[in-house]
C-alpha cells in the first residue's frame, strides 16, 4: 500500500470528483451525496440511502486492486452486507466499485456481470466459494 501524501491525495481527489458526478447526474428532486458517510460515497434520496459506492485508486502501475484475495473487497463486501441488514439497507439500490486500474479479478468481473444480466448472485456467491 502507497502511504505517501500524493497517493493519498489523489485518493481524497477521487472521491470528490465521484461525489461531482453522481450530484451532476442526480435527478429532479431531494439527493444529496455524502463523502465518508457509511461509505467512500453514499447517495441520499429523501433521508434514504439510495446508492453506495467504494473507491479504489492507485498512483502506482501494476497494483491489484479488488483481487480476489484483497482485503478491500472482503472489507467492502462486508460493510455492505451489514449496511444491507440494517432498516436503511432495504432502500439501497446499488453497491458500486470505482477503481481508476483495470480489475482482471474473477470475482469483480462476476459482480460487473451481474448488473448487465450476464451473472447471476448464485454465480457470485459460487465465486466467492471457490
Amino acid at each position: 500500500m502507497d502511504n505517501t501524501a500524493p497517493a493519498q491525495a489523489a485518493g481524497y481527489i477521487l472521491q470528490l470528483d465521484r461525489a461531482l458526478y453522481h450530484l451532476a447526474h442526480a435527478s429532479a428532486g431531494d439527493i444529496a451525496v455524502a463523502v465518508e458517510h457509511v461509505d467512500d460515497i453514499a447517495v441520499v434520496r429523501d433521508g434514504k440511502i439510495i446508492l453506495l459506492e467504494q473507491d479504489k485508486s492507485t498512483t502506482r502501475s501494476g497494483t491489484r486492486l479488488l483481487g480476489d484475495r484483497t482485503r478491500a473487497i472482503w472489507r467492502t463486501l462486508q460493510i455492505w452486507l451489514r449496511h444491507a441488514e440494517t432498516d436503511n439497507g432495504a432502500q439501497c439500490q446499488r453497491y458500486l466499485f470505482f477503481v481508476n486500474r483495470w480489475v482482471p479479478s474473477p470475482i469483480a468481473h462476476l459482480i460487473k456481470d451481474r448488473h448487465s444480466g450476464r451473472a447471476t448472485v448464485a454465480d457470485i456467491v459460487g465465486g466467492l466459494r471457490t
